[in-house]
Parts: structure tokens; C-alpha cells; sequence
């Protein structure tokens, strides 16, 4: 992973940017289903005060995924966001919520991939509408039906159907 360095010295007080754009190959995903393509583009807006540094980052890129219920690939693009407080000095309260800034930089190429992480989708489709494959023959049914016969039933379901009787959409077996 290529890291995203914010060096301390160069921090001047108040409000600077920072951008970058990268490979996606710094930011493969532990999901081998989705993978990252194109650049990512990493925008960190950041405030120095006091004692004190505020980063607001944005990363968006595109990825490539195939959808959950047809399998057709499909091209998204996923964005985050996400801020964090950084404390400079050597004497830290370790109970302290805020991350430490040490080393004389701060690497942000951690933080930015989780954040990327944690926006993919955990069941990408390619329509909200996606109606699947068939569970008998495997065609996609978005490009139509298929030739599989609906009629059949599952015949340990014959004790409940001769309960209910004859039903006008459902043929005896």
C-alpha cells in the first residue's frame, strides 16, 4: 500500500488541502468478489491548531463487482468519508480518544482504505429490481424467462395440498 504522508513541518496553522490520486492497486480489498479499478482519489482537508491536528478525508474510486443474484459484472463507484483528530506531543493521555501523532508524520493510507472498505457493498446488484438466475435451468431470468416448467411441485407438499383441496392455479399431482 502506498502510503499517504502528511508530514508534520509542512502543516502550516489553519486550514490547508491535501489531494491525491492513486492506483487502485493500493487499495485491494480483502473481498476477492470486488475489486477496486481505475484511480482513487483522496482529498484530505486539513486544520492545525494548537496541540491539535483535524483531518476530514474523501476518497471515492470505482470498482468492479459481479452482481449477487445474476452474476453479471457490473462497474459502481464507491465514496467515503470520514474525520479524525490528531494530538501532537510526546506526553499523551493513552485514555484519550484522539490518535497520536507520532514519528514527525501522519499516514493516512490506512485509514483511507478502511474507510473505502467499509462503503463496499455486502450484496452488490445490478439492479434493485435483479431477478436472478433460475435455481433449475441457471438463466438469468432479467434477459427473459426460462424454459423450466413452473408447474411442478415439490411432492412433500402432496399431504398439505390434499388438505386444502383442489386449488384453481395450483394442478393436482
Amino acid at each position: 500500500m502506498l502510503p499517504l504522508l502528511l508530514i508534520l513541518n509542512e502543516i502550516a496553522d489553519g486550514i490547508s488541502e491535501r489531494e491525491w490520486a492513486l492506483p487502485a492497486t493500493a487499495f485491494e480489498s480483502d473481498d476477492s468478489e470486488i475489486e477496486f479499478s481505475g484511480q482513487i482519489s483522496v482529498r484530505a482537508e486539513v486544520r492545525r491548531d494548537p496541540g491539535f491536528i483535524s483531518i476530514q478525508i474523501s476518497a471515492m474510486g470505482p470498482i468492479v463487482c459481479s452482481c449477487a443474484r445474476c452474476l453479471e459484472v457490473i462497474a459502481d463507484q464507491v465514496q467515503a468519508e470520514s474525520s479524525m483528530v490528531f494530538e501532537e506531543g510526546k506526553d499523551q493521555d493513552p485514555s484519550n480518544p484522539v490518535w497520536r501523532a507520532e514519528e514527525g508524520a501522519i499516514d493516512l493510507s490506512g485509514d483511507v482504505r478502511d474507510i473505502l472498505v467499509l462503503e463496499l457493498p455486502s450484496k452488490p446488484l445490478c439492479r434493485a429490481d435483479c431477478r436472478g438466475l433460475c435455481i433449475g435451468c441457471g438463466a438469468n431470468l432479467n434477459q427473459g424467462a426460462c424454459a423450466c416448467r413452473t408447474d411442478e411441485t415439490d411432492p412433500r407438499w402432496a399431504a398439505l395440498r390434499a388438505l386444502r383441496g383442489p386449488s384453481p392455479e395450483a394442478p393436482d399431482a
